[in-house]
């Protein structure tokens, strides 16, 4: 018992080590004018919770979604699909609630599934932005969430996963 105490201690540490430097700063970065060279240059820093919405369709016409594998995206999803539903009125699964129509909606606000408290409380919209990030290390982007799940370590395979929710979850025409 006390070598396991020992292992999780060193696999903490570790992990404080590695968010330590991961290049992740909580104090708000200065906005360039958005008119500026720097405005063009950087993306802004912005507040999940304050992502300016768009459609499913307006996404999928971005570069970096337009380029999808829809084909590959689905076959990302198999891992997902165990415990999420993305099909109009399908029952939560006990692990995770139904994803439909999940863009543009707050996290942890779909009835009949028992969310944990630090996602009611995150204050997180779903957009692509949110949705990478969660999907990267669901538990550094909401910590205390009850979500069993490592994260999708490939950006590609991520975009391919984003891109095909944002088609398979949205109603027609938005």
């Amino acid at each position: 018992m006390a070598e396991y105490k020992r292992f999780l201690s060193a696999v903490a540490l570790a992990a404080c080590v590695g968010l330590a430097g991961c290049g992740r700063d909580d104090t708000p970065a200065a906005t360039p004018a958005a008119d500026s060279p720097a405005a063009a240059a950087e993306p802004a820093q912005r507040d999940p919770r304050e992502a300016e919405v768009l459609s499913a369709e307006e996404y999928l016409a971005l570069p970096r979604f337009a380029a999808a594998d829809m084909q590959r995206g689905e076959r990302v999803f198999l891992q997902c699909r165990a415990c999420h539903s993305l099909a109009e009125n399908e029952p939560h699964r006990p692990a995770g609630p139904n994803l439909w129509n999940m863009f543009g909606s707050q996290a942890a606000q779909r009835e009949g599934f028992a969310f944990s408290d630090a996602l009611k409380d995150s204050g997180v919209v779903w957009t692509p932005a949110t949705l990478e990030d969660w999907l990267m290390r669901p538990s550094t982007f909401v910590p205390g969430n009850r979500m069993a799940f490592a994260g999708i370590r490939r950006e590609e395979d991520r975009t391919h996963l984003i891109a095909y929710l944002l088609q398979a979850t949205s109603p027609a025409g938005e």
